[in-house]
């Protein structure tokens, strides 16, 4: 699946896997894979808090130690693992591999939706795509629309700030995100934050009947740290708020700013 990450924070020494370095054929990856130098064909960057990667399908990718990452992704359940550095699961077993799988379409799928990430910085755009757009507002007022087409949802990095629509008004500080759901119609939100904002592409719709639930999670991949924000859907048109007090601890963001994904 197509995602995007945005490094929220990140050790000195912190890096992550970008790619391989360079364009393989199957036989020498499925080589590396058997014989465990997979890492040797891996391409490391470097990064620090407050980049921006985009990541399209068929991208070979993992975050690495001391890493904080808020990740964006397509509507999608798909991953396939090429390698595990050997890590075991609950079981005491090593976790499935999807080798056959992962080497059918590293590097070869051919998705429009996903090989341009634009960028606007006057409209505060840092990723957008077929699949998502991706807002960051830093200590800045700004106003948005929840059309039929998407929902708007907000993720606090830093400081707090005041939510305002024709419903009334919602708060929301450091470690907190609110779900606008499609349909919602116009909101804003006062300065004072660190927010990043996205929506997903145009002309999704949810088939769940329940309500509406926002949990964001703090997940530990390979040492790093990834945020994950769990939506279920419903029908209710009204905001949505989740938080962890775990994920406020790690935060080291003084700043204030906001996370803003929509279509």
């Amino acid at each position: 699946k197509t995602e995007m990450w945005y490094i929220v924070d990140a050790a000195p020494d912190a890096r992550i896997i970008y790619g391989l370095k360079k364009k393989y054929k199957a036989e020498e990856v499925r080589a590396a894979i058997a014989n465990g130098t997979l890492e040797e064909l891996m391409n490391y960057v470097p990064v620090k808090k407050g980049e921006t990667y985009f990541i399209p399908s068929g991208m070979v990718h993992a975050i690495c130690k001391g890493i904080l990452i808020a990740e964006i992704q397509q509507n999608s359940n798909t991953t396939y693992r090429v390698y595990d550095y050997n890590r075991v699961g609950a079981d005491g077993k090593l976790r499935e591999l999807h080798v056959d799988d992962a080497l059918a379409v590293i590097g070869k799928i051919e998705d429009p939706a996903a090989v341009c990430a634009e960028t606007d910085s006057e409209k505060g755009i840092i990723c957008k795509c077929g699949y998502f757009t991706v807002y960051h507002f830093e200590n800045k007022a700004f106003s948005m629309t929840a059309t039929e087409d998407s929902f708007v949802h907000l993720l606090c990095l830093g400081g707090e700030a005041e939510i305002s629509s024709a419903d009334g008004k919602m708060s929301i500080a450091k470690g907190e995100s609110v779900f606008v759901p499609a349909g919602f119609g116009a909101f804003s939100v006062a300065d004072g934050a660190d927010i990043v904002g996205r929506g997903l592409l145009a002309g999704y719709h949810s088939q769940n009947d329940g309500k509406l639930s926002c949990r964001v999670d703090a997940v530990n991949v390979c040492g790093g740290v990834a945020l994950c924000v769990t939506v279920s859907l419903g029908k209710e048109k009204s905001l949505v708020k989740g938080h962890s007090v775990a994920l406020r601890e790690l935060f080291h963001i003084k700043s204030a700013c906001f996370f803003v994904e929509n279509a």
